[in-house]
């Protein structure tokens, strides 16, 4: 990461100097603005040039290394755009904090859809819920009990089914899968995809013949689950990923199961308990046959 703004057209103190600002100490080929401290003056023409671009200079230009002094201080103390201003930052940061602030930016993180092959990019938890209602048709339900209706054979036919739950400030989302004769299902918070701590599970369960299940248990899981697993690891790039971490941490569920008859019009009923910190990802999820 550069520690210096490096881009004339992103100064916000004054914006009528850009071209100025560009023009005297942009770089004469990339007109990006050099590292004040590895900068070269072309004497024939007074052009600044980067190091970068003078390796590729006219060997018969006469250069001479630029003063850094007064390019610094003018970085250092003018006011400019955050780097992530196209994601959604429309702070003016001074340049001498302007490292920092790209650093802890919020806008940094970006979340990339990977539903069904989608290439949508959002900045924050809350544009990538948005993207999620409104693109894949994720359904928001509010509260702390929350009963979550789906069609057993939209299921089918859809294959992933998602659902938004929105409580004290949290974005939890559900996901469920059919695979022939299996549902996979995983549920995690949205606004803890940072919080990197090695924990990825998923669960499993399998529709027996005699409409009994098998559970299945994944000792690497890294924390204690009632019900099902899935043997094999889940990544977050499967529905949302982060481009610095792919960890989801989730939390226990308990499980129970009724017998689902995949022949006939059958409902697939989800209720979810959160308890009273978000952080807990305490979560009991039930299954019931229902006619309709």
């Amino acid at each position: 990461m550069s520690a210096l703004p490096t881009d004339p057209g992103t100064l916000s103190s004054f914006p009528m100097d850009r071209e100025v600002m560009s023009e005297i100490f942009g770089c004469a080929r990339c007109h990006k603005i050099p590292n004040p401290d590895d900068y070269f003056i072309i004497e024939e023409t007074g052009d600044s040039i980067c190091s970068n671009c003078g390796k590729s200079a006219d060997p018969q230009e006469s250069r001479q290394k630029g003063p850094p002094h007064l390019l610094k201080s003018l970085l250092m103390n003018s006011k400019w755009e955050c780097k992530y201003v196209k994601r959604g930052c429309h702070e003016s940061v001074l340049g001498s904090d302007w490292a920092r602030h790209v650093d802890l930016c919020k806008y940094s993180r970006a979340f990339c859809c990977k539903f069904y092959g989608c290439k949508h990019e959002g900045s924050t938890s809350e544009i990538a819920v948005d993207h999620l209602i409104g693109e894949h048709k994720a359904v928001p339900l509010q509260g702390l009990k929350t009963i979550l209706c789906i069609p057993f054979d939209e299921l089918l036919q859809k294959r992933r089914m998602l659902a938004m739950i929105s409580w004290n400030d949290g974005h939890y989302l559900y996901c469920s899968e059919i695979c022939d004769n299996t549902i996979y299902m995983w549920m995690w918070s949205i606004q803890e995809l940072d919080y990197d701590d090695g924990k990825r599970a998923v669960y499993k369960l399998n529709l027996e013949a005699n409409g009994e299940t098998r559970n299945d248990s994944n000792a690497n899981a890294g924390v204690s689950f009632i019900g099902p697993c899935l043997p094999y690891k889940f990544t977050a790039s499967d529905v949302i990923s982060d481009e610095d971490r792919m960890s989801i941490p989730l939390g226990p569920f308990m499980k129970q199961y009724l017998t689902l008859n995949i022949e006939g019009n059958k409902v697939f009923t989800v209720e979810t308990f959160i308890k009273n910190r978000p952080s807990d990802f305490g979560s009991s999820v039930q299954f019931q046959k229902k006619e309709m």
